[in-house]
C-alpha cells in the first residue's frame, strides 16, 4: 500500500502528514508557521488532510494497516515535540482547574491540546517523585490555590 499523498505532482507522504498533524495539535505556533516550516500552504494542507482522512477511514473500515502506519509515524512525531515548559505552580493551577471545570474547559482556556496535556502529565508524574524541592513547590501552590 502506498503511503504517498494526494497527487503525484505534490506528494505529501503519510510520515509528513503525521509530523505536521502533531505540530498543529501541539500549539505554540500559528497554522501558517507550522505549514511554512514544511513548505506547505493552506490549500495543499487541506487537500492532504482530506486525502489522508479518507484513506485512514476507508482503511480502518477494511481493517487495513494504514492506521497502524499512521500511529507509528504520529507517536514519535508527538514525542519529539516534548511538552511545553510549565512551572510547578502552573501545573498546580491546571490540576485544580481540571478538577473544578473538567479537562476540556481547562485545556481550552490555556490553548492546550489533549496530547500536549498527556505529555505534561507524564513529565510531572516522573519529575515530582524524583525532585523533593519541585514537589514542595507544587504542593504549596496546590494548597494556596485551593484555599482561594
Amino acid at each position: 500500500m502506498s503511503h504517498r499523498g494526494p497527487d503525484a505532482g505534490e506528494p505529501l507522504d503519510l510520515e509528513t502528514f503525521a509530523r505536521v498533524s502533531a505540530e498543529l495539535e501541539a500549539g505554540g505556533a500559528t497554522r501558517e508557521e507550522v505549514l511554512g516550516r514544511h513548505a506547505l500552504d493552506g490549500s495543499r494542507w487541506e487537500r492532504a488532510a482530506v486525502f489522508w482522512s479518507r484513506r485512514l477511514a476507508d482503511d480502518a473500515a477494511a481493517d487495513g494497516p494504514l492506521a497502524e502506519a499512521f500511529a507509528g509515524a504520529l507517536t514519535p512525531a508527538r514525542a519529539a515535540l516534548g511538552a511545553p515548559a510549565m512551572s510547578p505552580e502552573d501545573w498546580a493551577a491546571l490540576t485544580l482547574d481540571i478538577a473544578e471545570r473538567g479537562v476540556g474547559a481547562a485545556l481550552t482556556a490555556r490553548g492546550l491540546a489533549a496530547p500536549v496535556y498527556f505529555r505534561l502529565a507524564k513529565r510531572w508524574a516522573e519529575a515530582l517523585p524524583r525532585d523533593p524541592a519541585l514537589a514542595a513547590r507544587y504542593t504549596r501552590a496546590l494548597y494556596a490555590l485551593g484555599r482561594r
